[in-house]
């Protein structure tokens, strides 16, 4: 699978980095330990004693823990496949990481055009396609060996189930992607998308939808594991559908239409204290610039950073009258701007990987207006409600 926003959220939080190739960072996330141990276990206690009877409780364990190791070396072939098509078509790898659900590539941008989409999403299955041979070649050499022929069946049927499990034609598999790429060949990239999530979530509900039958049927582990697997691909394709409904509403909408032209300004020497009395509680805004930062002038109105509620929020209250908004401000080379002719969509990329709330717009250096999430938001739920011209630019 390549990447979407609950990905990056599942692949981010406590990543543990193993290696690098092609300067990918390649590791895991914790929640990879419970499926690797419960694999290495439902090998070891159920397919080979079934398959392969005549060996020992210690042989068991040692083919079931070689073979979930291959195994998941399988799945970072297959998300390698990804990147390396993603990264000859100029898009950066952020990293690859094996999680609960298997693994993925986080790319740094969606592919440009749908012959790019198709070509980085096919080459994971055919990785896997390719896995499953090289495995299946190595039980015909050895099958009468059964310390080798045991775990390469079982890599050679996993590894052919994985690519064409990834070939289901719906977000956020490799097929939903394939999908996607057909359709926004003749219909556009919004429109293919949507066809892409709506799909990922019909085929998602199919899968809770048999896990509920497996469970009744006896099979409830099996069945809570398809419940699981259907859970996580509807929330998956869920994202997909609000990051189409995201682009088709900002659009090519560039900042200069929802930035605020006005902002307040503060003097650098004006304690918290006074800025929260004077300012903050009368709601007059979220962030102040700051002027007259002890440089020497009297009437310096030059702006030399910017403090925002976030900030002062971060200092203890008891030091709010001792301390100048100077500071605690973020120095204005430090300040994360935008151009007035960005479209939106890439501001509120900006703003979701810096964690911030606003960015100062700049048109030839000089300061034009603000760009705030509040006014992102309100736009977008104006144009849900059918009016875009609500637009706040107080």
């Amino acid at each position: 699978m390549s990447n979407c926003e609950l990905e990056k959220a599942l692949t981010m939080n406590q990543s543990v980095q193993v290696f690098k190739i092609w300067g990918i960072p390649v590791g895991y996330n914790t929640t990879w330990y419970l499926i690797f141990g419960l694999l290495t276990w439902s090998l070891a206690t159920g397919y080979m004693p079934t398959a392969y009877p005549e060996l020992s409780l210690v042989q068991y364990w040692t083919i079931a823990l070689i073979a979930s190791l291959f195994f998941f070396g399988s799945v970072i072939f297959h998300e390698l496949a990804h990147a390396f098509f993603a990264l000859r078509d100029g898009i950066k790898v952020n990293r690859i990481t094996l999680f609960i659900f298997g693994g993925v590539a986080e790319l740094d941008e969606e592919p440009k055009t749908p012959l790019s989409e198709f070509i980085i999403a096919v080459a994971g299955p055919i990785s896997s396609a390719i896995a499953a041979g090289f495995f299946y070649a190595i039980y015909l050499i050895g099958q009468n060996y059964p310390l080798v022929a045991a775990p390469a069946q079982y890599l050679a049927s996993i590894n052919l189930l994985l690519a064409v499990f990834n070939l289901i034609p719906g977000f956020p598999l490799d097929g939903g992607r394939i999908l996607r790429a057909a359709v926004w060949y003749f219909k556009g990239y919004n429109i293919a998308t949507k066809a892409a999530a709506t799909t990922g979530q019909i085929v998602a509900y199919g899968f809770i939808a048999f896990g509920v039958f497996r469970m009744f049927s006896g099979d409830f582990f099996n069945g809570l594991w398809l419940i699981f697997i259907g859970w996580f691909l509807n929330n998956a394709a869920a994202a997909h559908g609000q990051q189409a409904n995201l682009n088709q509403v900002l659009g090519d909408v560039p900042v200069s239409r929802l930035m605020r032209p006005t902002w307040h300004t503060v003097d650098g020497n004006l304690p918290i204290s006074k800025l929260v009395d004077d300012y903050v509680i009368k709601g007059d805004s979220r962030y102040y610039f700051v002027k007259n930062n002890g440089y020497g002038y009297e009437e310096d109105e030059h702006l030399h950073g910017m403090v925002t509620v976030t900030d002062i929020s971060s200092l203890a209250q008891q030091a709010w009258k001792i301390t100048p908004a100077k500071q605690i401000m973020t120095a204005w080379e430090k300040l994360i701007t935008i151009s007035p002719s960005v479209p939106l969509l890439d501001a509120v990329r900006q703003m979701d990987e810096k964690n911030i709330n606003q960015l100062p717009v700049l048109d030839d250096g000089n300061l034009v207006g603000v760009l705030t999430r509040e006014n992102v938001l309100h736009y977008i739920r104006m144009k849900a409600d059918g009016n875009s011209s609500g637009l706040a630019t107080a």
